[in-house]
């Protein structure tokens, strides 16, 4: 049995998506095997014990606002019914349905005292314009691109970076809101899917890398497994929920620094991060050589149940095992 990490007894939540939260069923599992009672709930549950400066829920504000557009930053509380109940909380997210929200649910969790696997910065950062900035300005390697708030600005940032291009939703999920496109009439058509005007675009350049990437998941800001993804035939995203197939893989040293230093410039203290190698180069485009790593995304909770079977890594008690540590790290501190 693993160790507990724990000097006495404690309570962890883990919150998520109900019946469907397979994620879920694998932290619970690896925190009951370090003897730690756990608290399954309900993330719509929770959403209705926390509540705005103005006094609403957060939940009103999901139904009201599914995008999270009018969203506060902070002010966030949670309620006192649910303060005790745990000490800390392991929150999944792996289709990303609340998405837009969940900063404002680690505020509000993290101003009760409850320890977390991210802080709500972090959490924030998730928006994927935020994130290639961010590691943009850190010095990580990423491939050129611009932001898109209508199909005018759209069709600039293509035209300065040149086809193809790949279109992103900055809070989608599974690469379910990316596209690549080579000219300018399927740029007005995947913009319009896309949805383009009720939510910004990132533009960037399609950079070759024979529709292959790797996943590296880092805990307490150490990569500590990685797999590699293919995409199906005649796709370019290697995500697994898209048909996808992964492997297990020993990242090189370039993947694992960049992955490193793309959490440190988040402020994350567990990600799954997605880099991939150049395998060619298009004409006009010397921002990245063959041979170059770069980054493409970073997922703030990442999706374990695929990676914990292709890796055959224990991945929901690496990260049981950081969350337990910091909450023993706090016990010392007050005792």
């Amino acid at each position: 049995m693993p160790p507990s990490y724990l000097s006495r007894p404690a309570r962890c939540a883990v919150i998520g998506e109900g019946a469907h939260d397979a994620c879920g069923d694998l932290y619970a599992d690896a925190l009951a095997s370090r003897v730690v009672d756990v608290v399954r709930l309900d993330v719509e549950d929770v959403f209705d014990a926390v509540t705005s400066p103005s006094g609403r829920s957060l939940w009103a504000h999901v139904r009201d606002d599914p995008q999270g557009a009018a969203l506060p930053s902070t002010g966030w509380t949670l309620d006192r019914s649910m303060h005790g109940l745990f000490e800390a909380a392991i929150v999944t997210d792996a289709s990303g349905v609340f998405g837009p929200h969940l900063p404002a649910l680690m505020f509000a969790l993290d101003r009760a005292g409850v320890v977390l696997t991210n802080s709500p910065t972090g959490v924030a950062n998730r928006d994927k314009w935020a994130s290639y900035e961010l590691a943009r300005r850190a010095g990580v390697r990423v491939p050129l691109a611009r932001l898109a708030t209508d199909a005018t600005e759209c069709r600039v940032a293509a035209h300065e970076l040149g086809f193809p291009v790949v279109l992103k939703g900055l809070r989608g999920t599974m690469g379910e809101q990316v596209r690549l496109a080579r000219s300018l009439d399927e740029l007005d058509t995947l913009c319009d899917e896309l949805g383009l005007g009720r939510q910004p675009l990132m533009v960037q350049h399609y950079v070759e890398c024979n529709a292959t990437d790797r996943r590296i998941l880092v805990v307490d800001g150490r990569a500590v497994s990685a797999m590699e993804r293919h995409a199906r035939p005649g796709d370019f995203r290697a995500n697994l929920s898209l048909g996808g197939v992964g492997a297990v893989v020993e990242p090189e040293p370039d993947e694992v620094r960049i992955a490193e230093d793309v959490c440190r410039a988040l402020g994350l203290k567990l990600a799954g991060v997605d880099v991939a190698r150049v395998t060619a180069t298009l004409p006009g485009r010397d921002d990245l050589d063959v041979g170059d790593v770069f980054f493409i995304e970073a997922n703030v909770f990442p999706a374990i149940t695929r990676m914990s079977r292709i890796t055959n890594h224990d991945v929901a008690d690496l990260v049981v095992a950081s969350v337990l540590a910091e909450l023993e790290f706090r016990h010392h501190l007050v005792a």
